[in-house]
């Protein structure tokens, strides 16, 4: 068959011509793009995945993904471990690539570069300082109402106060 002389990115370009080609071309298997990746016209970089038969930068996969040596247990990428819920891929967790430590945020869900706090708590830089901001404005907001309180005369009341007892006709004890 021609496509058996094809490069993977002749494939490609051939099968985003048409929707006809797409469909009958169908799928790459794991193993052909195992081929493909270790060929001498393979794109420098680019990975096979197991669960989604595409080739991917390696930046999509953790470096764990890397030590596979066994050709039997596929190796797959992020997107395809956070989808399936696989060991290791879900939010929250830490995860290394490049060497470098990062984290699948419980905030925006990204793979996003971590350390210290923000990694033991799930977050990545910028959803961490958000998530600090947020606790500071808390901090002080509580902070101002507890001196507001500690500044109150006994038996004088707050403006929540003439509220709450001209809604419900009770004032608070404390």
């Amino acid at each position: 068959m021609i496509m058996d002389h094809l490069s993977y990115s002749d494939i490609m370009r051939c099968k985003s011509t048409c929707q006809y080609l797409f469909h009958t071309m169908g799928q790459f298997s794991y193993y052909r793009l195992l081929k493909i990746e270790n060929s001498e016209r393979s794109i420098l970089g680019w990975y096979a995945c197991g669960r989604c038969h595409r080739l991917r930068p390696s930046y999509r996969f953790t470096d764990d993904q890397f030590r596979l040596q066994d050709v039997s247990t596929p190796r797959h990428c992020i997107g395809c471990g956070l989808k399936d819920g696989l060991e290791g891929y879900k939010v929250g967790y830490p995860v290394t690539i490049g060497g470098s430590k990062r984290v699948i945020c419980v905030c925006c869900g990204q793979v996003e570069r971590s350390g210290g706090d923000a990694l033991s708590r799930g977050y990545c830089f910028p959803c961490w300082e958000s998530y600090k901001q947020r606790c500071n404005a808390e901090d002080a907001r509580l902070i101002d109402m507890s001196n507001r309180l500690a500044d109150q005369k006994p038996g004088e009341c707050c403006e929540s106060d003439r509220v709450l007892q001209a809604r419900v006709g009770h004032t608070r004890t404390l």
